[in-house]
C-alpha cells in the first residue's frame, strides 16, 4: 500500500514539474520574440498581436515597453501585459512610447507607422506582478 502512495505521489509531482516546465518554455519563447524588434528610443518593443500565444490573430502591432510578458487577449479589444516592474515605471514607460510612436487622435492614440489605434491603456498593481491592459 505505501509503494502505491509513493507512486502515486511521485507521478503528482512529476506532472508538476512538467507542467512548469512548459510555462518556462512558453515565458522563455515570449521573452525571445519580444526581443527580435527592439528599438533604441525609449526600450519599446513593437508586438505583433498577429502572433499571440492563445492565437486569436489579430493584425495589430502596438509598442509595449522592453520586458513584459503577454498575459491574455480578452473580448476581442484588450490584451494584458505583465511586467515585475514597478507601476511607476511602467506609467513612465508608457507614457514616453505613446509620445514618442503615437499621436492623439479623437481621444486615442494612434501609430500611423503601423496603422493602430489604441483606445485607452490600464496600469494595475498586482500582488507580485503588475499589468498592462491596452484597449484598442
Amino acid at each position: 500500500m505505501k509503494k502505491v502512495i509513493l507512486i502515486i505521489v511521485g507521478l503528482v509531482l512529476l506532472g508538476i514539474i512538467v507542467m512548469l516546465s512548459i510555462r518556462l518554455a512558453i515565458i522563455n519563447n515570449e521573452v525571445s520574440n519580444l526581443n527580435k524588434d527592439q528599438t533604441e528610443l525609449t526600450g519599446a518593443v513593437l508586438y505583433d498581436l498577429s502572433n499571440t500565444p492563445d492565437g486569436y490573430g489579430y493584425d495589430i502591432k502596438i509598442w509595449i515597453p522592453r520586458d513584459v510578458l503577454y498575459v491574455k487577449t480578452c473580448c476581442s479589444y484588450a490584451t494584458t501585459f505583465a511586467s515585475l516592474k514597478s507601476v511607476e515605471v511602467l506609467e513612465q514607460e508608457i507614457k514616453q512610447i505613446m509620445d514618442e510612436h503615437y499621436e492623439v487622435v479623437d481621444g486615442g492614440y494612434y501609430d500611423a507607422e503601423n496603422d493602430s489605434k489604441i483606445f485607452d491603456y490600464t496600469i494595475e498593481e498586482g500582488n507580485i506582478m503588475n499589468y498592462i491592459i491596452y484597449t484598442y
